[in-house]
């Protein structure tokens, strides 16, 4: 068996929400790829949003734009896959990642929203659309875990 070597950018959005909560969640979805056997790369993480309670604002242009830059790089050079955790939530720079991701690298692109949400056409143009993120890292290891298989 060829081991798997994905790797799964989560995107996710974060201006505007509960640091603490965010830490939390990336922290989860994190361990859920990691024992799908994916390798996670969370902005939250990367970026060391701090572990407390208040809201994430990000004031500091210089700051936002080397994250940006990052980002960029990350998704080009690193990433093989595309999370998009919690889909539901609007996020501007979460919908430029998918589009770069999905319409101008044509690298996969999975999201994950709440059940119940209604997700429309997404289920035609996304390369998948979960309510559970375990599912979505069974798929995501299934279908592009590999090399071979990207």
């Amino acid at each position: 068996m060829t081991k798997l070597n994905c790797k799964v950018y989560v995107a996710t959005k974060m201006i505007g929400g509960d640091k603490a909560e965010m830490v939390a969640r990336a922290i989860r979805v994190s361990e859920i790829l990691k024992e799908a056997g994916i390798t996670p790369i969370s902005p939250v993480i990367e970026e060391k949003v701090k572990d407390e309670p208040g809201k994430l604002i990000k004031a500091d242009k210089d700051q936002l734009r080397r994250f940006w830059n990052r980002d960029k790089k990350i998704l080009i050079q690193e990433a093989d896959v595309m999370l998009w955790d919690h889909a539901e939530q609007k996020s501007f720079g979460c919908e430029r990642e998918m589009g770069f991701m999905r319409f101008c690298l044509w690298k996969p692109v999975v999201i994950y929203v709440a059940p119940g949400t209604p997700t429309s056409v997404a289920e035609f143009e996304d390369d998948s659309v979960f309510t559970s993120v375990h599912e979505a890292a069974k798929y995501i290891a299934e279908t592009w875990g590999t090399t071979e298989k990207r």
